[in-house]
């Protein structure tokens, strides 16, 4: 799991990286920059329950199946962990594709209002597919793992 891990945590830095050219926190994601204007003097109280604690939230409750796995008793491998492996390692590679398109698609010049080729010819966001995926794989991870069910379920 940790390569796994690993591994879907390199495409998403990377591909943080490689949008801001290279320059870590040089850039303002300028969906901040809205809310700020939108929100005004509330700026700190808006943005401290709409982005700090909700997805302080939202993260430890998706990471539960992956706490769950990680305390797992140590037996061996089952036919599900292979199920989430795959599923894991399908949702990255959807992820990295999806990625790089948009990267190739967004630096061309004269380029067309919308990405429709690759896999953007079958869906809006094939990147949030993937990543999906890849939640998925964690909590079948976490329900492999036999640990109690509602932890694993928390962030559904």
């Amino acid at each position: 799991i940790m390569v796994l891990l690993n591994l879907w945590a390199f495409r998403l830095l990377h591909n943080y990286f490689r949008r801001e050219r290279w320059n870590f926190g040089v850039g303002e994601d300028w969906r901040y920059a809205d809310m700020r204007k939108q929100h005004g003097v509330f700026w700190i109280v808006s943005q401290f329950f709409a982005v700090s604690l909700a997805q302080h939230g939202m993260l430890v409750g998706l990471t539960m199946p992956l706490q769950a796995s990680m305390a797992a008793d140590g037996s061996d491998l089952s036919f599900l962990d292979a199920v989430a492996a795959i599923i894991c390692i399908l949702g990255i590679t959807i992820g990295s594709i999806a990625d790089n398109q948009l990267w190739v698609y967004m630096n061309t010049p004269n380029k067309p209002l919308i990405l429709d080729t690759g896999l953007w010819r079958y869906s809006r966001h094939p990147n949030h597919f993937g990543e999906q995926m890849w939640w998925i794989g964690l909590v079948i991870f976490g329900v492999s793992a036999k640990h109690k069910i509602w932890p694993i379920c928390f962030g559904i």
